[in-house]
C-alpha cells in the first residue's frame, strides 16, 4: 500500500443502514457525520458525494466511478458495509476503500480483513485529508497519526491522533448538505456542537470514539451554524426539525453556560427553528432556567438518558444519577411544558420483566411524554463489553442484531423473551398504541413500521420453534 498510482479526485462517503428498518438508526433519515467531512474535503478541492442509506437506498453501480470510497460504520451497519465492500471488489472496483466510525475505530483489523485498505480511527477531520493527500502524493503512511492499514501483509497501527481542541471545533465548516444524494427525503437536520463525554457510562461507546474530555464549540460558532442553516438552506429550515445531536448538550458546568447563552441568543436573534428542535441532556442538568429556555426556543422534546429508575441499576451502569434526580428533572420539564423522551435500557443483571414494567409505570407517573426502550447491546470497545468478556458471559456477536431491538446478552434475572417483550410489548404496544387515538400524535407511521416488524419477529419465533 506504500506506492499508489491512483489519483484521488472524486470521493463518495457512505453510511450504510442496518438490515432492519425499525430501529433508531434508520427511522431518523439524516447523516451521522459524513457531511462535515464532505465540507472539509470540498474546501480542499475534491468532488464529494454523500450516500446515506437511511435517506435513500444505495446501489453499488452508482459508486463504481469514484476514485475513493469512505464508509462510516457503527456496529449494526458493519455486516452490510462489509458486504458492499465485497460486492464492489467482486464487480471490479479498483479505487481506494477507507473505513472509519465508532465500530471501525474499536475493530480496525476486522474492517481491514473485510477488504478496506485503511482504517481512520476516532475523529477524521484531520486524518482523512492527510490520508487522501498521501495517496495523491504517492507517499507512505507512517507519519499519519490515527490510522491502521496493511502493507506487505503486515498490519500497521500508527499512534492515536490528539482529539480536536475546542478552538479547532469552532473553526469547522458547516456540513455540506447539498452533497447528500436524496437530500429532499431527509426528515431531521443534524447539528453538532460538542464531542466527548465526561461521565463514561459503562455501556456507552461515546468515550471510546471521542474521548472522555468534553469539548464544546464556542457560542459564536454555534450561532454561525444556525444562521447558515436558516439563510443558506431555507427549505430545510422551514420544513425539517433540527436535531442537536450532541450526546449531552450541556457537558460540564462551564460549557452548560455556553448552551444557556446559545438558547437565549436563538430567541434574541430570531434563530428559533420553525419546526422545532430535539436535543439530548443529562437529567442532573435540568433546571427551571434551562427548561424555560427550551420552551422559548421551540424544543419539541428533550431526550433524557434515564436508562433506569432503579438506583442499584443506575450504579451498576455508572450513570452518576439517582431516581430522585430523574423525578426532579421530569417534574421541572412538566412544569414548563417541555416534552421529555425517556431513553431506557432493559436487560441488565438487575432487571426482571416486572421490575422494568414497574419502572415505566413510575416514569409515566412522573410525567414522561415519549418512551424509548432498547435492549442492552454489547457495543465494541465499551467497559461493559470488556467486563462481560472477562466474566465469560454469553452474548450474540451478530452485529445485525446490535441495534437495541433484540435480546443479545444473557442476563441473570430476565430471560431473552422477557427482554424482547419489554422492548416490543411494553415499549411499543402498551405505551404507544393508545396514542394512536390522540389527534396530536405525530408518529403513526413509526407505529405501523414497528407493528409490521413485531409480526415478522413473532413469525420467525413460530417457525423456529
Amino acid at each position: 500500500m506504500g506506492v499508489v498510482t491512483l489519483t484521488i479526485k472524486r470521493i463518495a462517503l457512505i453510511e450504510k443502514a442496518g438490515k432492519e428498518r425499525f430501529n433508531i438508526y434508520t427511522l431518523t433519515r439524516m447523516p451521522r457525520g459524513i457531511t462535515l467531512l464532505a465540507a472539509i474535503m470540498k474546501n480542499l478541492g475534491y468532488e464529494v458525494s454523500c450516500y446515506v442509506e437511511s435517506i435513500k437506498k444505495i446501489k453499488w453501480q452508482d459508486l463504481m466511478n469514484y476514485d475513493l470510497i469512505g464508509f462510516s460504520i457503527i456496529s449494526c451497519t458493519a455486516k452490510p458495509t462489509y458486504e458492499m465492500i465485497e460486492k464492489l471488489r467482486a464487480k471490479g472496483y479498483e479505487g481506494e476503500i477507507v473505513v472509519g466510525g465508532p465500530h471501525a475505530t474499536t475493530m480496525p483489523e476486522e474492517s481491514l480483513s473485510a477488504g478496506a485498505k485503511v482504517v481512520v480511527r476516532h475523529e477524521g477531520d484531520k486524518t482523512f485529508p492527510e490520508l487522501v493527500a498521501a495517496i495523491n502524493d504517492k507517499t507512505r503512511f507512517y507519519d499519519i497519526d490515527g490510522i491502521t492499514w496493511i502493507e506487505d501483509d503486515i498490519t500497521w497501527t500508527n499512534p492515536d491522533r490528539p482529539f480536536l481542541t475546542e478552538a479547532e471545533l469552532s473553526k469547522l465548516p458547516f456540513p455540506l448538505l447539498e452533497s447528500i444524494v436524496g437530500l429532499d427525503r431527509m426528515n431531521l437536520m443534524p447539528l453538532t456542537f460538542s464531542r466527548g463525554c465526561p461521565y463514561g457510562c459503562e455501556f456507552c461507546g461515546v468515550e471510546g470514539m471521542y474521548g472522555k474530555k468534553y469539548r464544546a464549540a464556542s457560542l459564536d460558532w454555534r450561532i454561525q451554524q444556525l444562521t447558515t442553516l436558516k439563510h443558506e438552506y431555507p427549505g430545510l429550515w422551514q420544513t425539517c426539525p433540527t436535531f442537536l445531536t450532541d450526546d449531552n448538550l450541556n457537558g460540564t458546568p462551564r460549557t452548560k453556560k455556553i448552551t444557556i447563552a446559545m438558547l437565549g441568543a436563538m430567541v434574541r436573534e430570531n434563530l428559533v427553528p420553525p419546526k422545532g428542535f430535539i436535543c439530548q441532556m443529562k437529567v442532573t442538568d435540568i433546571t427551571p432556567e434551562l427548561a424555560k429556555l427550551l420552551k422559548d426556543t421551540n424544543c419539541l422534546f428533550v431526550c433524557l438518558g434515564i436508562e433506569s429508575v432503579d438506583d442499584e441499576n443506575l450504579e451498576l451502569m455508572d450513570k452518576q444519577q439517582t431516581a430522585r434526580e430523574i423525578q426532579n428533572a421530569l417534574s421541572i420539564l412538566k412544569e414548563y411544558g417541555v416534552a421529555a423522551l425517556a431513553m431506557t435500557i432493559v436487560g441488565t443483571d438487575v432487571d426482571t420483566f416486572w421490575s422494568f414494567w414497574r419502572s415505566i409505570r413510575l416514569l409515566q407517573k412522573w410525567g414522561i411524554t415519549y418512551l424509548q426502550v432498547l435492549a442492552l447491546v454489547p457495543l465494541t470497545g465499551t467497559k461493559m463489553t470488556r467486563r462481560l468478556e472477562e466474566e465469560g458471559r454469553q452474548f450474540d456477536h451478530n452485529y445485525n442484531k446490535h441495534n437495541g431491538m433484540h435480546p443479545v446478552i444473557k442476563a441473570k434475572r430476565i430471560s431473552k423473551f422477557g427482554i424482547w417483550a419489554a422492548v416490543y410489548l411494553i415499549g411499543f404496544v402498551w405505551f404507544y398504541v393508545p396514542m394512536l387515538f390522540r389527534k396530536d400524535f405525530k408518529f403513526r407511521r413509526l407505529i405501523w413500521i414497528g407493528f409490521v416488524q413485531l409480526l415478522k419477529q413473532l413469525w420467525r419465533n413460530a417457525i423456529s420453534s
